[in-house]
C-alpha cells in the first residue's frame, strides 16, 4: 500500500493549490515564519535575561532579605512625616528575638572613606558588619581568612579588602598582617576577598 506522502498525484495537486492561492499561501507562511521566529526571540531574551540576573545577584542568599533606616511615609506616634528613622542594636536584637526562623542576620552599616597605606590613598565604601554575612553573601576569597565571631565579640580591628583595594594599595605585594588607615582608624587586614556578582549591599 502507497503511503499519501511518497503519492507524487498528492503534491502535484498541493502545488496546483499553493499556486492558485499566492496571497494566501504567502500570508501563511509569513505567520509560521514569524511565530516561529518571535518564539525565538522570547525564548533566547528570556535566557539571555536569566543569565544577567544569574551573575548580578551570585553570591547572595536566594531568599535573603533586608531592611534599611530611612524617612518616615506617613506621621506615627508624634513624629512627622518625612522625618528620618534609624535602625538601633536594640530593633535588630528584638526583630531576631520576634523571628526566630531566620537562620542567618547581620548588622550592616555602610560609610564613605579614605583608605591609605603609607603615601597611597583610595576612595572607597566600607561596611561594618557581622560573622554571619559571609553566609548571607558569599565572598569569593582570595587571600587570608573572613571575618568570625570571636573578631566580633572582641571589637577587633579587623578588616577583609576588596582585590581592587589590595592592588592599588598594596602593588603585588601580600596585604595580610598590614594595616590600612580607615578615615585615620587603622584595620588590620586579615583577608583578601572578590564579589561573585555585580550586586552589593552598602558597598
Amino acid at each position: 500500500m502507497k503511503l499519501a506522502i511518497f503519492d507524487i498525484e498528492n503534491w502535484r495537486e498541493i502545488g496546483a493549490t499553493l499556486a492558485r492561492n499566492k496571497t494566501r499561501t504567502f500570508l501563511t507562511a509569513f505567520g509560521i515564519f514569524w511565530g516561529t521566529a518571535m518564539l525565538a526571540m522570547l525564548l533566547g531574551g528570556a535566557s539571555g535575561m536569566e543569565g544577567i540576573m544569574r551573575r548580578q545577584f551570585a553570591g547572595f542568599a536566594t531568599n535573603m532579605g533586608a531592611t534599611f533606616s530611612g524617612t518616615r511615609s506617613l506621621s506615627y506616634k508624634g513624629f512627622n512625616k518625612g522625618s528620618y528613622w534609624q535602625l538601633t542594636e536594640q530593633d535588630i536584637a528584638l526583630v531576631r528575638s520576634k523571628a526566630p526562623y531566620i537562620e542567618k542576620s547581620s548588622e550592616i552599616n555602610g560609610k564613605s572613606v579614605t583608605a591609605t597605606y603609607g603615601d597611597k590613598t583610595k576612595s572607597c565604601q566600607v561596611i561594618g558588619v557581622e560573622a554571619e554575612y559571609s553566609e548571607i553573601v558569599s565572598p569569593i576569597l582570595t587571600e587570608g581568612r573572613l571575618l568570625n565571631e570571636t573578631d566580633v565579640l572582641h571589637n577587633r580591628k579587623v578588616a577583609v579588602i576588596g582585590k581592587n583595594m589590595a592592588t592599588e594599595l598594596f602593588g603585588s605585594g601580600s596585604p595580610l598582617g598590614k594595616y590600612v588607615g580607615l578615615d585615620g582608624v587603622y584595620f588590620l587586614v586579615v583577608g583578601v576577598a572578590a564579589q561573585r556578582g555585580d550586586m552589593s549591599i552598602a558597598g
